[in-house]
């Protein structure tokens, strides 16, 4: 269950998580998606919105290759060798593509709601919880299920930190792998565009690597 990517420039992309998904990863895929709807009113809190998140290389040619495969006619890349993200992507298995989690945005920075209700100056009222269910819906704020989703919520963020951790670990240890010199830099890149954006200082002599730019 991948994320969809939705690139907004060379150097953004937009990645819409759906919220059983955050709460609850190691759902079954073929589960069906509670309120399964299609053009219906929605509301967001777009201060919700995580920002400054930056990936490493191998991150950004695996959301490429996501964007590639979800393509149903065109694609289109400011480099051509940028159209071809599976001849160097660490892997193309689509069961294994975000093993490490990084599609997932920070669960630790995801408020739990449960319900969202706006007012309009007609006096009338909208309402709808987490899921888009509406006032009338069999499930609308059932406390069982909200219960059950603040368990696996929980759950989802302790199981995210040593994902990540050893994610983290892992390019730490690549990068330390190239090292010629006591202190020398590494890039990190910035999402879709393939391009350094920011210097991070390693220290071989002190085993210190500062990844304060990842999530």
């Amino acid at each position: 269950m991948l994320a969809p990517g939705l690139p907004l420039s060379l150097d953004a992309c937009l990645i819409i998580t759906h919220t059983q998904f955050v709460r609850h990863p190691q759902i079954d895929p073929m589960t069906p998606r509670p309120n399964a709807r299609a053009y219906q009113n929605t509301l967001r809190n777009l201060m919700d919105t995580q920002f400054d998140r930056e990936l490493e290389e191998d991150e950004v040619r695996r959301i490429n290759f996501i964007l590639k495969k979800r393509a149903t006619r065109y694609i289109a890349a400011a480099e051509e060798e940028w159209l071809y993200p599976e001849q160097h992507a660490s892997t193309t298995r689509w069961l294994t593509l975000d093993d490490d989690w990084f599609l997932l945005p920070n669960p630790y920075k995801v408020p739990f709601t449960s319900e969202i209700i706006v007012g309009c100056n007609d006096g009338t009222a909208f309402a709808m919880d987490e899921y888009g269910r509406n006032p009338g819906h069999p499930n609308f704020n059932d406390p069982v299920l909200h219960d059950r989703d603040w368990m696996t919520h929980q759950l989802a963020q302790r199981q995210w930190a040593q994902k990540r951790s050893v994610a983290r670990l892992h390019m730490w240890m690549t990068t330390r792998a190239t090292i010629r010199s006591p202190t020398t830099s590494c890039c990190i890149i910035s999402p879709v565009r393939q391009r350094p954006v920011r210097q991070v200082r390693l220290d071989q002599k002190h085993h210190k690597c500062n990844f304060s730019v990842l999530d």
